[in-house]
């Protein structure tokens, strides 16, 4: 029996107020699956617009602001392939993830604190996205306190934090490049 479609589940990797993308398992990429989901989404009332990738599984649905839209995918999607939306609905973090019991338990209430604010905020905003906001803030702050502050951070630090910055930015086009055969093969770990 396929669960819900939410923020965690393997399927949905965004929703926004008015885009949502999904991820359709490898083993249900055939052109006829994906044509299916494809037409059954576009049966939606709020649904404007659907793009699919067969090759990657990706499937954009631009869409009007709605509530609901969530479940109205879901049940889209239920009705022409139930095998696929029972893999989508699943949790990303999984007991076969080798993680500690604490790690676990941590992440599981940062996931529901997370699903929480980004439901108070319409999708609009998430912890994933506050929480590095309050700490740039509060170096914002820091800084204008402390007299000559970059003097006192080594060079190294800063080559390190673009570096990170940079693949964090950009790791998803990345990996995006390299599942469409994109990238030589010596980037292809």
């Amino acid at each position: 029996m396929a669960g819900k479609l939410s923020i965690g589940s393997r399927g949905l990797r965004h929703h926004l107020a008015e885009r949502t993308r999904l991820r359709i398992p490898r083993r249900h990429r055939s052109v006829e699956t994906m044509g299916r989901i494809r037409e059954a989404l576009f049966r939606i009332g709020s649904v404007k617009e659907v793009e699919t990738n067969v090759k990657t599984g990706s499937i954009l649905i631009l869409h009007r602001h709605d509530i609901n839209v969530l479940s109205e995918l879901e049940m889209a999607i239920l009705e022409v392939a139930p095998e696929a939306l029972d893999e989508m609905t699943r949790q990303e973090n999984t007991e076969a993830d080798n993680v500690s019991i604490i790690a676990s338990f941590i992440g599981t209430y940062a996931t529901r604190a997370n699903r929480r604010f980004s439901s108070y905020t319409g999708n609009q905003l998430d912890l994933k996205t506050l929480l590095p906001l309050i700490f740039f803030g509060l170096g914002v702050q820091r800084a204008a306190v402390t007299e000559r502050w970059w003097s006192q951070t080594p060079a190294y630090l800063f080559f390190y934090w673009a570096y990170d910055a940079f693949l964090r930015f950009h790791l998803y086009r990345i990996e995006e490049r390299k599942q469409n055969g994109f990238l030589p093969v010596s980037l292809n770990n």
